[in-house]
């Protein structure tokens, strides 16, 4: 079951820290999936998605190290965006800044928004909330 293994554990933690860590807590869903394999590659035309991890890349600002993908402009500008977030998180514990859109903190027991990083980054309330509350009732082990 990928929920309970990746994705409740995740949203556990998340919602944990928010409750009892005393300093802000900020969930993105990384949504650019990456672009098509280059012809040097030898698997052109194959892609998965904005797979688990995809998101590194970008947040590292080494997309023209990997000469796999066929990097287009709005892959730089996705990994400016997250940069830029990750960057304003790292010096003031806030990832917003002036002029990107405003990622607010999740707000402890609620639904949480959540960050969508994409080429139109944007708020969007969290999908699998009801989801997760039902993992969350079930004892380990279901």
């Amino acid at each position: 079951m990928v929920d309970r293994f990746i994705a409740f554990d995740t949203w556990k933690w998340l919602d944990m820290h928010a409750r009892t860590g005393g300093k802000p807590v900020f969930r993105y869903l990384f949504a650019r999936a990456r672009p098509l394999m280059r012809s040097e590659a030898g698997k052109t035309g194959i892609t998965h998605g904005a797979v688990h991890s995809t998101e590194i890349e970008y947040a590292l600002g080494n997309l023209p190290t990997n000469r796999v993908y066929d990097w287009q402009p709005e892959d730089y500008k996705v990994s400016a965006i997250m940069q830029a977030y990750f960057v304003n998180f790292i010096q003031t514990g806030d990832p917003n800044a002036v002029g990107s859109a405003q990622w607010p903190a999740i707000r402890s027991g609620a639904a949480a928004e959540v960050m969508r990083i994409d080429v139109a980054s944007r708020v969007e309330r969290e999908q699998h909330r009801d989801r997760y509350l039902y993992l969350d009732r079930l004892p380990a082990g279901e």
